[in-house]
């Protein structure tokens, strides 16, 4: 072939590492693909972003019931209650830590 990245019958195929430009029509060297870094930062900050407010919606949702709960639980006088209450939320916060941990692992 007289192209250097063609071959096969009639050099119609480019060779592994080249792909063909229609524009120019020939092959074309294939070159490794980089994000600007200006584009990679932005996508990281949309992630942290997005992150941050579903970390928000579904923790406010949960403090705010459990709120609710404890507020009820004072005013009929179930302390015991509350305070069981309380001690559940603080064990299965602990249990997810140490599953969160065992998955790093």
């Amino acid at each position: 072939c007289a192209r250097p990245r063609q071959q096969a019958p009639l050099c119609g195929v480019c060779r592994d590492g080249a792909y063909f430009d229609d524009t120019n029509e020939q092959c074309v060297e294939c070159l490794e693909y980089e994000l600007p870094p200006r584009i990679v930062f932005v996508i990281c900050l949309v992630t942290i972003l997005l992150a941050c407010v579903v970390a928000y919606t579904f923790f406010s949702k949960r403090v705010s019931q459990f709120a609710e709960k404890a507020l009820e639980n004072a005013k009929n006088g179930d302390v015991v209650e509350f305070e069981s209450q309380i001690q559940e939320e603080i064990e299965s916060q602990i249990q997810e830590e140490i599953e969160s941990q065992i998955q790093e692992e």
